[in-house]
């Protein structure tokens, strides 16, 4: 079991012992003044310095008396961070190990909390043996805490220290000791369970980009038996790239964007190069790859064996599926080639198809990203040596069930490539409403990209399954100034006009609730009976009867005071909307940083929990689940996240956690805010779409709002969970009407490992296809 904290006067004990030198009658501290390593580097500011690489075993300690901070002392080594940092200290021998001490402290008040302690022992610096841990989640938050783990009796030349943020962003720690043991090192058993040490990344999101498609490449070139110069080459640019200089800039690591464009302009010549060397084979190649993948403009095609034979597309009724492939340009001139469908499939077969292609836009990091998903029904033109993803958008509709046939044909000059369509279509439907709350905080009232398409917005919105409509305050009725008593009393009445218009618009995406962010916000507590307060009452208590002449209820909307806070703003906040109707509810987005008490004050006011998807604090949502409110759950996107792993499976994710909503930042905020370019290298990396404004020429303007890959594989994520949760349904209803039988056990079989295999093998971009299909299918055994 993790060990707890300890007391204070064992602490002080603690400590004495931890300073005694050889001679002393104590155990001696082994790890004075040795040398260590440090993964990360770290990076707080403010004590960040030359002798960070000396002050964990200097057997000094920074003054935290008179309340003054761990980590704004020099003495301190300290991250910012939300994930786990290590030190491996070297004894320079294997030596006897009685216990570790590590020197930590904690303000809740500026987000800073004691660091849980995992601690391994190696006698080669390879393999490590977890010999203890402390959870510090609900230890007792102090300026100054020792934390020990004691009676050890093990051994080792290095000892491992991890600290993990259970909740927060930093992690500071400012002295660690180790004491010697008396006993036999040569008896010690080592325990099983290890431990790998943590690996420095200091590699930025293009080079990690550029080092998978440099893989990707030896392996074409060696596929295709190029000449050992080649491979040569591809093996040194893997180390020029690794080689490119970076810096640290607050939690990211960055690269100079002249740099950044000559690594990514060299690796696409390279990419070429290997292309024109094992090209053997017709000028345009057609070849198969997931929809999720990431690939580059220059990717080559995979030796032989590696085309595509035929598209096989399982969906259930109302469903969508996405399939790609790409086209390759093997000669050096530009190809124009024509995509379309022929065959059944190309008619009216009760579904619909629509060709995309997926089109490269840029990062302020001189990322180059294949994200934008804009219509095709114009030839689409490949530059020389170049390659692009077609992209099949499948929605079954009410096709009939059973197999629906067609052909893929690509078209350019004389010849054609033609590859055969399969849509089989099975006998279960998604349901007219999905079983989860979905929102993007879209601000289709607000938001200056969406100004004059808020129409399209909306109705994307829809087909996207989006159901909590969320919006910002101004279209809330204020009273003016001349219609304020002196006591605060509103005089006349309130003009709910431009409430009532963006209600009706809304009203396809809000089947699970309207919010508005932010509102009723209030820094300070209010007094009863005063002007304000009398002003706010009035408010809050015209606009829930004003909702309720239109039909919504209590249960139809939500307010949402603060973001990202359920400290004292949100706390002042709500008790005022609870003083004025409890029945309203609340809306609450907790994040890391908030400890247990911290949510335990909050949970008489949250209605409506929105936690992060954050696998580092599972404590979070056991205790929001306790609370009997709802939960549901978010993220915050970036355009430079996998589609599949950020996106899709943050449903997955969702429904392990038992969830029953879930959204993420965001669905169209541009540059800068007002800025409504979003296809600009420059443009704010949040939105899940884009536009037509700023959008390159050969582009097609048939669709005003253009998706993204990531928007897709969100579609495909709620989907995933709705047969999940269907399943799930069906099997509790079987159960109840005839008790466990082994057609429920298989089923529930099915879903247990549905989830653990796609939320452990998150790079494997097939598996939620593979695990839904089987998911519908126990479905269609149980509910046949």
């Amino acid at each position: 079991m993790p060990a707890p904290c300890m007391p204070a006067h064992v602490l002080v004990a603690a400590a004495l012992l931890a300073w005694c030198l050889p001679g002393c009658a104590q155990e001696p501290n082994i790890a004075l003044r040795r040398p260590y390593t440090l993964v990360p580097q770290p990076n707080y500011p403010y004590c960040t310095d030359d002798g960070d690489m000396a002050q964990l075993t200097d057997g000094l300690t920074v003054d935290t008396a008179d309340g003054k901070q761990l980590w704004v002392n020099q003495g301190c080594v300290g991250w910012k961070t939300q994930e786990a940092v290590e030190v491996i200290i070297d004894l320079g021998s294997v030596h006897p190990v009685a216990s570790v001490t590590v020197s930590s402290g904690s303000g809740p008040g500026a987000g800073v909390y004691l660091p849980s302690v995992t601690i391994a022992v190696s006698d080669d610096g390879v393999a490590y043996h977890v010999v203890g841990e402390i959870d510090a989640s609900q230890s007792e938050q102090r300026s100054r805490v020792w934390m020990q783990l004691d009676e050890l009796r093990t051994r080792g030349r290095y000892v491992l220290v991890r600290l993990t943020p259970p909740y927060g962003d930093y992690v500071f720690c400012d002295e660690i000791a180790i004491l010697r043991g008396d006993h036999d090192p040569a008896g010690v058993v080592l325990p099983e369970a290890a431990v790998a040490p943590l690996q420095a990344d200091t590699t930025t999101e293009l080079q990690r980009r550029l080092l998978k498609a440099l893989d990707r490449l030896r392996e074409r070139a060696e596929e295709g038996a190029a000449e050992a110069r080649l491979v040569e080459r591809v093996a040194r640019m893997r180390d020029a790239v690794l080689a490119a200089p970076t810096t640290l800039d607050g939690k990211f690591q960055t690269m100079d964007t002249v740099t950044a464009r000559q690594l990514s302009e060299q690796v696409s010549d390279l990419q070429r190069d290997v292309a024109r060397a094992i090209t053997a084979q017709p000028r345009v190649r057609i070849w198969e790859i997931s929809p999720w993948a990431d690939v580059l403009p220059c990717d080559p095609p995979p030796g032989a064996g590696g085309g595509i034979d035929a598209i096989h597309i399982i969906a259930g009724r109302r469903e969508y599926e996405s399939r790609a492939f790409m086209v390759s340009n093997l000669t050096d001139t530009e190809e124009s080639l024509q995509i379309g469908l022929e065959g059944p499939l190309a008619g009216d077969w009760g579904g619909d198809i629509a060709l995309r292609h997926a089109v490269f836009v840029g990062t302020p990091e001189a990322v180059t990203l294949s994200d934008a998903l804009p219509v095709l029904d114009h030839p689409l033109t490949v530059p020389a040596w170049e390659s692009r993803m077609i992209w099949l958008q499948v929605h079954s509709g009410d096709a009939p069930v059973g197999i629906h046939a067609g052909t893929v044909t690509v078209t350019f000059g004389d010849e054609a490539r033609r590859v055969p369509l399969r849509v089989e279509v099975l006998p279960v439907a998604m349901p007219p409403q999905v079983p989860i709350a979905t929102y993007s905080w879209q601000y289709v009232d607000s938001i200056a990209t969406l100004q004059g398409i808020e129409s399209e917005a909306i109705a994307d919105l829809a087909t996207h399954y989006n159901s909590v409509n969320i919006l910002s305050n101004h279209h809330l009725p204020k009273p003016r100034n001349d219609q304020l008593g002196e006591d605060g009393s509103i005089i006349g009445e309130l003009d709910f006009t431009e409430l009532d218009r963006i209600l009706d618009a809304c009203k396809s995406i809000s089947s699970e609730g309207t919010g508005w962010f932010p509102s009723f916000t209030y820094k300070q507590e209010i007094v009863a009976d005063s002007p304000e307060y009398r002003t706010f009452s009035q408010s809050l208590t015209r606009l829930v009867a004003h909702l309720k002449d239109r039909g919504l209820g209590h249960d139809d909307f939500f307010v949402y005071p603060v973001d990202e806070s359920i400290r004292i703003d949100f706390l002042t906040s709500a008790r005022a909307i609870r003083s004025v109707d409890p029945q309203v509810r609340i809306f609450a987005d907790p994040m890391m940083r908030d400890a247990d008490e911290h949510l335990h004050t909050a949970a008489p006011y949250a209605d409506i929990w929105s936690p992060m998807l954050d696998a580092r604090h599972p404590r979070q949502y056991e205790i929001l689940r306790e609370t009997g409110a709802t939960m549901w759950s978010y993220f915050v996107g970036r355009r430079s996240f996998c589609p599949y792993a950020a996106y899709r499976l943050a449903l997955w994710k969702a429904f392990a956690i038992g969830a029953r909503g879930c959204g993420f930042w965001c669905y169209a905020v541009g540059d800068k805010w007002r800025n409504t370019n979003m296809w600009a290298e420059s443009a704010l990396q949040y939105a899940a779409i884009y536009t037509l404004d700023g959008a390159p020429a050969d582009i097609s303007r048939a669709e005003k709002i253009i998706p993204s890959r990531r928007w897709e594989a969100w579609r495909e994520g709620i989907e995933d969970y709705t047969w999940l949760f269907l399943l799930r349904q069906a099997v509790e209803r079987r159960t109840q009407a005839v008790g466990q039988t082994e057609q429920t056990a298989a089923a529930e079989k099915v879903l247990i490992d549905a989830l653990d295999q796609v939320l452990r093998n998150p790079d494997d971009l097939s598996l939620a296809d593979a695990q839904s299909e089987k998911v519908m299918r126990a479905l269609m055994e149980l509910e046949p």
